[in-house]
């Protein structure tokens, strides 16, 4: 999968679905929800069909959360951590 083409794209749209953020990331669906459960700084709207809606937003903290795992190793608390310290920044 060539995930370069689908980051350029990925700011073009006002949402995306969950299947649209598991291609664009690379992570099964079933991932990003558990994520969502984990990680409460993703946040995702709901459809009028109750479907999950991304932002831009919520696709960069995703990917955070891959490259935390998969490049630096980080377990989930710290991850929390670390996610919390940049929302703190804002």
């Amino acid at each position: 999968m060539d995930n370069k083409n689908n980051d350029a794209t990925h700011k073009q749209k006002d949402s995306y679905s969950l299947n649209e953020v598991s291609e664009i990331v690379g992570v099964n669906t079933w991932t990003i929800r558990y994520w969502i459960y984990r990680f409460d700084v993703i946040q995702p709207l709901r459809d009028k069909k109750g479907d999950l809606r991304f932002v831009s937003e919520d696709i960069d903290k995703i990917k955070l959360i891959c490259r935390l795992i998969k490049i630096k190793g980080m377990k989930r608390a710290d991850i929390r951590k670390h996610l919390a310290a940049i929302d703190a920044a804002k």
